[in-house]
């Protein structure tokens, strides 16, 4: 397992302790280059682009396994071990990567006990000391030569995995050929899957599929492709109308209270519990709405995340593999884009589209409200004080969604490494990485919250002036 960073890193990350920290970058340069040289994959790095400083792509992605097999090799070497474990080495390489692999394990072996697990037998020819194993027991042991001379469970084994019949023997046994062995050799006869040219990759964050449409339009286009919701939608559209209006409807009641103090006696007491009870009357209207509006919108935001959540993880796994090439499009941050998508879907459609509905309404009653009371004062306030509100809200929004798209780019690299330092976990705990790739993970949020601070700043300059345009007004 390596991990999505750099050639030089990856190798580095074998070299246990903290002596690594001490060591100067031209001392770390010789460790990770001899380790190379010994792994036998310093000349395919010095071809490379970016030699040493080639990153290597999710789960190494962009080497071949031979290539990965053999950095790998080198990480396990560069803090000069005296003893090397290699369990199935090369199981996973085909018949050239595999030769290279051999030959690079050969001269790691030199001068130190290495303990080979393996089923390809052509990786233990040269050990000194070769045991067979059989259902837990061994069966026999010794070296190449010995265990052939013996015809024994290694001879059988051997003359299986090459396909040709030892002396006296023959393959017209089902037991003599591995069944497993003749489905890998006829699938390798298939042909390859050819992608066809010209075909267009694109990120998820790309600009050419980011924020093409409105929200109306959006909003259209999901009712209409989940009519399941409807009924769930225009009710909470009713109680949001309702909740709108509600403000403008108390500043009436209020106006029509305060004549209260110009009476007296009973008649004053009379209006006072009249004007009372309208206020009450009005709170437990507005109590029953907003309760109708969440209610009925959380239900239709539930079920439209459900759908499209459903729908984004299928189309995600209809991608071919080139998709999952292009940068940004690593599995970690498509499950954190599958997260964080599908909840600002379902909070869109539960809480923002109710609120939405609810300032709309509110903004519209308030305007007719004060033009309909004193029509100077309120063609002042209509005209004079909605503009710069409505300018001041849309900069804030803009820079918002800005923000956002920032913060969420900043924070999938973040995700990204959680995710895969999770995924890698036993690689992490046997090279003993756990305080460094906690030192990596918070300088990758330190410097995802150094980016946003100054937008962040800016942002509250307009948050401020769109929130006091009604005390300006006053």
């Amino acid at each position: 397992m390596l991990f999505n960073d750099t050639i030089f890193q990856n190798v580095l990350n074998g070299y246990h302790g903290g002596q690594v920290d001490k060591l100067s970058e031209k001392e770390k340069q010789h460790l990770v280059i001899h380790a190379c040289i010994q792994a036998n994959a310093h000349n395919f790095i010095k071809q490379l682009p970016g030699g040493y400083n080639t990153i290597v792509g999710e789960r190494a992605g962009l080497l071949s396994g031979g290539q990965k097999q053999r950095i790998a090799i080198a990480r396990s070497l560069i803090s000069n071990p005296k003893i090397l474990l290699l369990d199935e080495a090369t199981s996973a390489l085909d018949s050239e990567s595999e030769k290279l692999v051999q030959a690079a394990l050969e001269r790691a072996s030199c001068g130190r006990t290495t303990l080979v697990v393996a089923h390809k037998l052509s990786t233990v020819e040269k050990a000194d000391k070769i045991v067979v194993m059989d259902k837990g027991q061994i069966a026999e042991e010794g070296t190449h030569a010995s265990l052939l001379q013996a015809k024994g469970v290694y001879c059988r084994l051997l003359h299986a995995q090459t396909l040709t019949p030892p002396e006296g023997a023959t393959l017209a046994s089902e037991e003599a050929v591995e069944p497993g062995l003749l489905r890998v050799a006829s699938s390798q006869l298939k042909p390859p899957k050819i992608m066809e040219p010209g075909q267009q990759r694109l990120s998820l964050d790309s600009k050419l599929i980011s924020r093409r449409w409105s929200i109306l339009r959006c909003v259209f286009s999901i009712l209409s492709d989940t009519k399941s919701i409807l009924p769930a939608f225009f009710g909470g559209a009713i109680g949001a109308c309702v909740a709108g209006a509600a403000i403008p409807i108390q500043g009436f009641l209020f106006s029509k209270l305060v004549t209260v103090f110009q009476l007296t006696g009973p008649r004053r007491t009379e209006r006072a519990n009249f004007w009372a009870a309208m206020f009450f009357t009005l709170a437990l209207t507005n109590i029953t709405s907003y309760a109708i509006l969440w209610l009925l919108f959380s239900i239709a935001g539930s079920k439209i995340s459900k759908k499209y959540r459903a729908r984004y993880m299928k189309d995600l796994l209809s991608q071919d593999i080139g998709f999952f090439e292009v940068t940004g499009n690593s599995s970690g941050a498509l499950n954190a884009l599958l997260s964080t998508d599908g909840d600002d879907l379902e909070s869109f459609f539960g809480m923002s589209l109710a609120l939405l509905v609810v300032f709309a309404i509110d903004i519209f009653a308030c305007g007719v409200l004060a033009i309909a009371i004193g029509w100077r004062l309120g063609l002042v306030g209509v005209f004079g004080c909605f503009p710069v509100l409505f300018l001041a809200g849309y900069v804030r929004l803009r820079m918002d969604a800005g923000a956002q798209d920032r913060c969420a780019a900043a924070f999938l690299e973040s995700t990204r490494f959680g995710s895969e330092a999770v995924e890698a976990i036993k690689t992490v705990s046997s090279l003993s990485l756990e305080k460094k790739v906690l030192e990596r993970y918070e300088e990758r949020l330190n410097k995802s919250v150094f980016a946003n601070t100054r937008r962040t700043m800016v942002s509250t300059i307009f948050f401020a002036l769109s929130d006091c345009i009604d005390l300006l007004g006053e």
